[in-house]
């Protein structure tokens, strides 16, 4: 298990709630628990600071002091709690040990590749014949 204290499990309670932080764009959907960094957190939501009125101008909840109550009540409705730790993932024994040859299907089996669509690909009638694709055809 890999702990990470540097982030924050969010959860809105009520409605989707879209954020920015550093470039990268976070959606909040209702009952969904998401992990975001700390630093992340307290951008968007103001978590851990004190004065959360930057926060609430940039979500656009509170364009103007008379609209920070409303605004701090929907915050309410967003929950925070410790991140959930990441699970190591331990590749399976057999694949770690077997060759990307091995992996690979039989080439000798008989088969003809399966063509776009799911259809097996047309076998050609001599050498050197090529059938046109499947699909639209182009005009003039």
């Amino acid at each position: 298990m890999i702990k990470r204290p540097d982030h924050v499990q969010v959860t809105s309670t009520r409605e989707k709630i879209v954020g920015r932080y550093d470039g990268e764009d976070f959606e909040f959907l209702p009952g969904i628990p998401n992990s975001i960094s700390a630093l992340a957190a307290a951008h968007i939501f103001g978590f851990g600071k004190d004065d959360k009125t930057p926060a609430l101008a940039r979500l656009g909840w509170a364009t103007s002091s008379d609209q920070n109550a409303q605004a701090l009540e929907r915050l309410r409705a967003v929950r925070f709690a410790e991140a959930p730790p990441l699970v190591e993932y331990e590749p399976e024994e057999e694949a770690a040990e077997a060759s990307a040859g091995e992996l690979m299907p039989d080439r000798n089996s008989g088969s003809r590749p399966i063509a776009p669509g799911g259809n097996a690909a047309p076998a050609t009638q001599g050498a050197g014949a090529v059938e046109p694709p499947a699909g639209k055809k182009h005009g003039k």
